[in-house]
């Protein structure tokens, strides 16, 4: 093909098109055959890209639901340690502390027997649990298992089955005579 001076053809379209039309059709009959000559195909290259891009985009989605199920499950608990606590500084015995906490944890599995109960002094010295004296201090706490909810934690570890603990410590008020167990 002779490429005419002063067109605006650049040496590489020139290559181009002569490359073009030395390529034989492979069906001289297709009317579409005759603008595809020379072109490479890329009709998979976004269909490719998509699907790194939604691995990416579906784990970061996934982390963001364990994440925010974590959270709630963790709230939930602190909730119920601190409805506990309050009970506790304000009179409560253990019994109706332990139940306080497992009732208000709905339906997260608590086992009355896991709630812990420990009363310090303000030096932070170890009492007994029922020993309630005004100045001290009582924390609650009690654990939950949580389960993952994507199938995330097959694959990263730290979204595994794992135990999540709260623990709440108020200050105890204007009680001086120690409680029953």
């Amino acid at each position: 093909m002779m490429v005419p001076s002063g067109t605006g053809w650049s040496s590489r379209n020139a290559r181009a098109a002569i490359a073009a039309e030395a390529m034989p059709l492979t069906n001289p009959g297709n009317p579409r055959a005759s603008h595809l000559r020379g072109r490479v195909s890329t009709s998979g290259q976004g269909l490719v890209e998509f699907a790194l891009a939604a691995i990416v985009l579906l784990t970061l989605l996934c982390a963001i639901f364990e994440f925010s199920w974590v959270f709630y499950n963790y709230v939930y608990l602190y909730n119920a340690v601190s409805k506990g606590a309050r009970m506790g500084a304000v009179g409560a015995n253990n019994s109706a502390v332990k139940a306080e906490v497992v009732g208000a944890v709905g339906g997260l599995p608590i086992p009355a027997d896991t709630v812990s109960i420990t009363v310090t002094t303000p030096s932070g010295q170890a009492v007994a649990s029922t020993d309630r004296t005004t100045g001290n201090s009582i924390m609650v706490g009690a654990p939950i298992p949580y389960e993952p909810i994507t199938p995330l934690s097959r694959f990263v570890p730290a979204f595994s089955s794992q135990l999540l603990t709260g623990r709440a410590i108020t200050r105890i008020e204007g009680q001086t005579v120690p409680l029953p167990p």
